[in-house]
Order: C-alpha cells, then structure tokens, then sequence
C-alpha cells in the first residue's frame, strides 16, 4: 500500500477506512455487503446509482439513476460505487465541501469520466488546490491485461507524446496502469499536482479478500465503497 500524501488508511476485516474531521473514505472488501454497511455506518445515508460503464455524472439523489459519478454537498450521504476491477475513486474539495465518488472502469478511463468529474467540482467554486483524490483498490499494472484496440483508446486518451510509461507488452500481451492515466488526465490538463493524490495499491485480481471479475468471471461480487462528508 502506498500514499503520495500523508493520508493513511487503516486496513479492517470489511474494508480501507479514512477519517478526517471533514470526510469518511471507505473502500470495501468481499464481506462487505450493503446490508452489512447500513447496519455498521448507521449515521450515513446510503445512496446508489446504476452503474453502465458510462462517463455520466450526477447530483445525488434518493432515487437511484444511470450514471457512474455522483457528489453531494450534504453531509452524512454516503456516496456508493460498486466495482470489481475497475477503479473507484473518491473526491473531497476543501473549499466547497464537496464530495464525488466515482466509477471508472477502463471505458471510463478513455472517456476521462475523472477529469470531467473534477471539472464538475471546479465548477462550483474550487480552483483545485483544496481537492483530494483517493484512488482505491483495482486491477493493478501487472494483473491488467488488455487487446490491442483496448489499449489504443486508452493511450488514446492520455494526451501524453511518450505513451509507453502507461504500459509495458511482452509478445502480443500488453498490460496497463489505469491510474497512471487517469493522474495523467487530470494533472496535465487541471494542473492538480501530485499532493493531491492517495492511492492504495492493492490489487482486486490477486487479493483474495477482493472480488475481481478477472480471476472470480460470473461468480464476481462487488466490491461496495463510499465516500461521506461529516
């Protein structure tokens, strides 16, 4: 596990937790179910969306709605995401007390459903400095396999010249670090700087406490994970 700021996550039988005096981070293992989070985090209120691999991204609403990003500026709303590879991530601003929990899979990667939730948060009054980015548990570099299309709308999606920090091949396998690029996306193009980071490097597809839709197929759970303002 490593963080790029001081921000240190305790490690439980159910999951990563953070806490600060602004925000609860969560990110969730296999025994993690959402009846066994109501039951344990009683003071949040649990909401969800319906998730599609999409780059949409939404207010938070009791009723449940397509999108794959969802920020409130309510506290006690505990921001759902379920993954199983793919990338959560969660948001707070500082400044507009805001958080954004989000979904991203590798189609949301390419089509930079981070950046364009960050730029949703600017929006509202921040100018980046006070944003902080969590990136949880995923499909690491080295477990993430893709074809050479995936790869390409990936790549596709950095806006970098020197491509080949994202991946590393060997004969006809490439495998990508998604993060690397979603960092990339956001930094280059927001100017958020690396102090703004915290990333857990624990990889979904060899922790056996972590469903992975790589390594389980059709018999995959759901990792659940949220983000709360208090």
């Amino acid at each position: 596990m490593t963080s790029a700021s001081p921000d240190i996550f305790i490690e439980t039988a159910n999951g990563f937790e953070l806490k600060t005096n602004s925000v609860f981070v969560f990110f969730g293992k296999q025994v993690s179910t959402l009846d066994l989070l109501s039951k344990k985090y009683t003071d949040f209120s649990m909401r969800r969306v319906r998730q599609t691999h999409s780059d949409i991204i939404v207010a938070s609403t009791d009723e449940s709605v397509e999108a794959d990003a969802h920020y409130t500026a309510s506290r006690n709303t505990a921001l759902l995401i379920s993954t199983a590879d793919c990338l959560p991530v969660m948001i707070y601003c500082a400044q507009t007390h805001r958080a954004c929990a989000i979904h991203a899979g590798w189609k949301g990667v390419a089509n930079e459903i981070v950046k364009k939730s960050i730029q949703a948060l600017l929006q509202s009054g921040s100018d980046g400095k006070g944003l902080h980015i969590w990136l949880g548990p995923h499909i690491l570099r080295n477990s993430f396999e893709v074809n050479t299309d995936v790869l390409q709308q990936l790549l596709a999606a950095t806006g970098e010249k020197e491509k080949k920090q994202f991946y590393f091949s060997v004969q006809e396998k490439h495998f990508v670090d998604l993060a690397k690029i979603v960092k990339s996306q956001v930094q280059n193009d927001l100017q958020i700087t690396p102090a703004n980071w915290t990333q857990l490097d624990v990889d979904t597809k060899t922790n056996s406490e972590l469903w992975s839709h790589r390594r389980d197929k059709e018999k995959a759970g759901r990792n659940l994970s949220f983000i709360s303002l208090i």
